[in-house]
């Protein structure tokens, strides 16, 4: 959420992104699953959707501008 605009649509983005990147596990994440004993990836696997959410919304900040 430290990417997101401070707005309630911010927030709210930000929220959505970070369940959208924990509930599919797109392809690097998802991959890293196979090397990584069980607990860790519990871990990683909420850390990296927490990385990629944050990439795409400063992505679309910086492009878009914000909220």
């Amino acid at each position: 959420m430290a990417a997101a605009p401070m707005s309630p649509a911010g927030l709210l983005i930000a929220f959505g992104a970070y369940q959208i990147f924990a509930l599919s596990r797109p392809w690097p994440i998802d991959t890293l699953g196979l090397s990584l004993p069980r607990g860790v990836m519990a871990m990683a696997d909420g850390v990296l959707a927490a990385v990629a959410a944050g990439f795409i919304i400063g992505l679309m900040t910086w492009i878009l501008g914000p909220a």
